[in-house]
């Protein structure tokens, strides 16, 4: 979906458009991340008798896809945090989801020790094409409700 013309928008417009960002990141890609980094199949005792999977020297894959995380605390889980777009009179600047435990840089990029796990790269290649259509289609959603609330 191009954004490039949205000064001409109406406001009306506007206002879809930032329901539309809010219901993807919080609606489907925040459950996406949470589902990613919240595996529950084995803890750390039971990674250290598989042999470290995760290791960065000998480490393999044992779920598909391959980024998946393992919660241990739900510390690392409950840092996922949506930023909604600000909406500004010619312009929506973009929102976000990221995950703000410092342990994320680690977990994404990987160490010394741990092989990385870039889930945020998955949650992209998950939705790929279809951002733009899943905006498009929240955006009419707004679009109907509201004229259905105008007429009634």
């Amino acid at each position: 979906m191009n954004l490039n013309g949205i000064k001409g928008w109406s406001v009306a417009t506007k206002v879809a458009a930032f329901a539309g960002v809010v219901y993807v990141l919080t609606g489907m890609v925040k459950p996406a991340a949470e589902r990613a980094i919240n595996l529950s199949d084995h803890t750390l005792k039971d990674l250290a008798d598989m042999g470290h999977p995760y290791s960065a020297a000998h480490g393999f894959q044992i779920h598909e896809p391959d980024e998946l995380v393992h919660a241990q605390s739900g510390e690392y889980l409950h840092g996922i945090e949506v930023t909604p777009p600000v909406g500004l009179p010619g312009a929506i600047i973009e929102g976000s989801l990221e995950n703000t435990d410092p342990k994320d840089r680690w977990i994404q990029e990987g160490t010394l020790k741990m092989r990385p796990r870039p889930w945020m790269e998955a949650i992209v290649r998950l939705f790929g094409a279809d951002w733009g259509a899943m905006l498009q289609a929240k955006i009419l959603d707004v679009f109907n409700r509201e004229a259905g609330s105008i007429s009634a």
